[in-house]
């Protein structure tokens, strides 16, 4: 079965990345690629993605609104990446460091 992606990043190029290497895996479905995070959080339930990808500025900007998401959809996986540096946080308080897409992968 599929992973469904949801991605939602207010840097196209980076966005645009992430799609180009889950697309290479049939394991995972990029269900929808957003900008604007308060709509993408507002259609959880239509879309139902089992992992969403977001950058840590777009966390920081709607933190009430995701703290809202992760109560009402507890096992909706969670990966915030920042741009200055390799780090990714997962939901589950884990941090990883990315060196290359297969690390990357390896989170979803």
């Amino acid at each position: 079965m599929q992973k469904k992606i949801l991605v939602l990043e207010s840097e196209k190029l980076l966005a645009t990345s992430i799609v180009s290497i889950l697309a290479s895996r049939p394991e995972y479905d990029v269900v929808q690629t957003t900008v604007n995070s308060l709509a993408c959080l507002e259609q959880l339930d239509a879309i139902q993605p089992d992992v969403v990808i977001l950058e840590k500025e777009v966390l920081a900007a709607n933190i009430s609104a995701v703290v809202k998401v992760t109560d009402r959809y507890p096992k909706l996986r969670l990966i915030v990446f920042s741009l200055s540096n390799t780090k990714v946080h997962v939901f589950d308080q884990q941090i990883a460091q990315v060196r290359n897409a297969s690390d990357f992968l390896e989170l979803l």
